[in-house]
């Protein structure tokens, strides 16, 4: 509902004064009423701001980037490692790109990202990068070969084009940046244009080990340690798996030292 809304396709529902009345702010006057009266009311009545319901409060963008581990070197190609490698090309490099941007415009906004402790050790593996970067490869390859087949189709060649640029682009900003997604994210932390946050360590959905407080001290504290080595800090907050939540996890969170969870 909440998109269609903003979208336009539906009418935002009434907002109601609180006290006495409670008359929708933005329902039209009924039809009974004089003109003149409605129209005093819109330009001689209270200001606008004043007949308007509003909320204070804040917004935190915040990115949840995770992937479960998959690494099969006893294989020259696995299919779900392309999970992997299709994030990279359409997700990590082109974030990548937006921050540069932001930095090269001068623009510091405020944006939190988490990067799971499993998807940094796959960004993190020179197998897995090699095979990225071989993926990579291979899609500007493909990319060049639809151009010359569709060269009779031109708006299909028009697409073609639009990808090859794409992957030729990715191909260079990842070796840009020594196929090291995880050391190019944490300079934009570095620089203050960023917040990266953790993850349990393999996505574990926490309620479920309630009963077993050696196991969820464990998910946070070696989430925690993981994190230490690759942004070379202490995280500040959490992502919790799914966002699931049950109370013994309160205790868990102070004592790894980690001041907010989403």
């Amino acid at each position: 509902y909440l998109t269609a809304m903003v979208e336009g396709q539906l009418p935002a529902p009434p907002i109601t004064r609180t006290g006495a009345g409670r008359t929708p702010l933005n329902r039209r006057p009924g039809r009974g009423r004089n003109r003149d009266e409605r129209r005093g009311r819109a330009n001689g009545g209270r200001p606008a701001a004043e007949r308007r319901f509003f909320m204070a409060g804040y917004f935190a963008l915040i990115l949840h980037a995770h992937l479960p581990f998959v690494r099969h070197p006893e294989h020259a190609q696995f299919l779900e490692e392309n999970w992997l490698f299709e994030a990279v090309a359409e997700t990590y490099l082109p974030l990548l790109r937006l921050l540069e941007g932001w930095r090269r415009d001068g623009l510091s906004p405020r944006l939190t990202l988490t990067l799971t402790p499993t998807l940094c050790a796959m960004l993190q593996d020179p197998l897995l990068q090699d095979r990225c970067e071989r993926y990579l490869r291979e899609q500007v390859a493909l990319a060049e070969k639809e151009i010359q087949r569709t060269r009779w189709e031109k708006p299909l060649q028009q697409v073609a084009r639009f990808y090859h640029e794409r992957f030729t682009a990715a191909q260079a900003l990842y070796a840009g940046h020594g196929r090291d997604l995880v050391r190019a994210f944490r300079q934009f932390q570095e620089s203050g244009h960023l917040e990266i946050i953790t993850s349990a360590a393999t996505h574990a959905l926490l309620p479920l080990l309630a009963d077993h407080p050696p196991s969820l001290r464990a998910q946070v504290r070696v989430a925690c340690d993981h994190y230490q080595h690759c942004f070379g800090c202490e995280p500040r907050g959490i992502w919790l798996p799914e966002c699931a939540y049950v109370e013994a996890l309160e205790e868990v969170l102070q004592a790894a030292d980690l001041r907010w969870f989403v």
